[in-house]
């Protein structure tokens, strides 16, 4: 009976061992109080945070104001800091402390948040890859950067969100736990500006939860118009000068594309797997296709407004029309063909909803529940940043992208495809690219294939596989949706294309946390599915 009880509080003792462990550094020498923060952009933090204390404004050299950093993390610092007069090396000894309570905390959450389906032992295994993993712990628990509190909050917005998907909010309301949800968003935003592709495709999923369209269909409408803007341009200008000069251009393009041809289908009534019951279809992808047509011409417009000089391609905005109507029609018919089992994915669909027929009122709600806090909050910290320093967005991120216009060395844009998707080493996804890396290069060196044919090979090898496994029955599709796998996914996706596929250079390795979490939520699943 004891031993069960042991067992059944070990992601505690786990949780505990490992607080305790990185607290101690707090305990132990100067020198291994600095050697813990190893990455020298800390000291921009602790800097600023030591100047504001003292009555210098939120600047890095007392002099010049400087908005190169993350709202809430700095936050945090402000107070910290505030007892360096009392002893330098306070504030540095607490940061450590409190650096390894938000790691252990976000290892915990994640184990509630696997623990809601998959058995306990393999909730376990992931807990442990999170608490003990060397890279992820020098990422989370050390550093000194956002990175603890951007976990904390990242594992705590995915816990709420997988309880909301339970119809168990919290214990409050079902709107009322929403709200709770989009607060948690908030924060998560404010941790790390760039989660707001992950914060916009959750709260789309949840807010669509309740409405009788299919989230799945809506979300992956989004991905197809959005990611088919920057298929066009590659397509048409491969890595050249042109392309990353059109990438102010691109970018606007991808925004425009996510709202106007996924809203043009909706309004269509295309946003259901049942469409063809109550119609005929060839008339009904006739209607779709004019739909997506009159989206492009409104793209069009946009861009012609925003950009009256030029600086766009009008090659890749008819492209990017075909394009779409070809894949987004063409994943409908596919659908009714092989009637695969969407359904179960999305019980609440029903049939086909045409603008004038459909309930705005709960999708209104949910959608205020959700958006109102992260958009208010980041609304607030905009506004702020500009009258402060006359500039909205951090001015770090501004000088990276000018880094990309010539190779430098912080870096250089993307060359091959590799690169272009993150699939490099040391890359966004090296949790599981780096192995397939070395293993094709172990085989190649023998067998004295083409570049990375193989990897190329095992990576689709490794895609079927896992679909095949998430896929095979309705339990592991049912994981699927209390989990957000696909706007999780699908925002994380987006969250490496900012980064990737419009030149960004001087990317670090805590940039990729949001990659890495998915990866080990994904790997439980699979793991609960064999």
């Amino acid at each position: 009976m004891k031993r069960n009880k042991l067992f059944d509080k070990v992601e505690w003792w786990l949780v505990a061992f490992v607080f305790l462990l990185g607290a101690s550094i707090a305990l132990r020498s100067q020198t291994a109080l600095i050697r813990f923060f190893s990455i020298d952009d800390a000291y921009y933090y602790f800097q600023t945070a030591r100047n504001f204390v003292n009555g210098n404004g939120i600047s890095f050299d007392g002099i010049a104001r400087a908005n190169g950093y993350h709202p809430l993390w700095m936050l945090v610092c402000f107070p910290v800091f505030a007892l360096a007069n009392l002893n330098i090396w306070l504030p540095l000894r607490i940061l450590v402390v409190i650096q390894s309570a938000l790691h252990a905390s976000s290892g915990l959450f994640l184990f509630k948040t696997l623990r809601l389906h998959p058995s306990k032992p393999v909730s376990l295994v992931l807990l442990s890859l999170w608490l003990f993993g060397v890279n992820i712990y020098r990422v989370s628990g050390m550093m000194g950067l956002e990175t603890g509190i951007n976990a904390f909050f990242m594992t705590l917005l995915l816990y709420a969100a997988a309880r909301y998907e339970q119809g168990e909010p919290l214990k409050l309301g079902r709107l009322s736990g929403l709200w709770l949800v989009g607060i948690l968003a908030a924060l998560t935003l404010l941790s790390r500006l760039d989660n707001i592709f992950l914060v916009g495709f959750l709260g789309i999923w949840l807010a669509l939860k309740r409405s009788s369209l299919d989230r799945w269909l809506v979300i992956v409408d989004i991905l197809l118009s959005s990611g088919l803007v920057v298929f066009a341009h590659l397509f048409l200008f491969r890595f050249g000068d042109t392309y990353f000069n059109l990438v102010p251009a691109m970018k606007f393009m991808v925004v425009l594309a996510a709202l106007t041809h996924p809203l043009a289908l909706l309004m269509m009534g295309a946003s259901n797997r049942d469409w063809f019951k109550n119609s005929k279809s060839w008339w009904t992808l006739l209607k779709w296709s004019v739909g997506s047509l009159v989206a492009s011409i409104i793209m069009y417009v946009g861009i012609v407004l925003r950009l009256p000089n030029g600086g766009y391609s009008r090659a890749t905005i008819l492209l990017h029309g075909l394009l779409f109507i070809v894949t987004a029609l063409g994943l409908r018919s596919i659908l009714y063909l092989t009637q695969r089992p969407i359904a179960e994915l999305n019980p609440e669909a029903k049939k086909p909803i045409f603008l004038a027929n459909f309930s705005w009122q709960p999708l209104i709600k949910d959608t205020l529940a959700f958006f109102v806090p992260p958009a208010g909050s980041l609304g607030a910290f905009l506004l702020f940043n500009r009258i402060y320093f006359s500039a909205m967005m951090p001015l770090s991120g501004k000088i990276k992208e000018w880094w990309s216009s010539l190779d430098t060395v912080y870096g250089r844009r993307p060359g091959s495809y590799l690169t272009f998707f993150g699939l490099h080493r040391n890359g966004p996804w090296r949790f599981f690219t780096d192995p397939l890396h070395d293993l094709s290069d172990w085989l190649n060196s023998y067998l004295h294939l083409a570049p990375n044919l193989l990897f190329y090979t095992f990576l689709f090898l490794l895609g079927i596989t896992v679909a095949a496994i998430l896929l095979h029955n309705k339990t592991s599709r049912h994981h699927l949706t209390q989990f957000a796998i696909l706007p999780l996914s699908v925002g994380i996706l987006f969250h490496t294309g900012y980064y990737m596929m419009t030149g960004y250079v001087g990317y670090r390795e805590w940039y990729w946390l949001s990659q890495t979490l998915l990866g080990l939520i994904i790997l439980g699943l699979l793991l609960a599915a064999l």
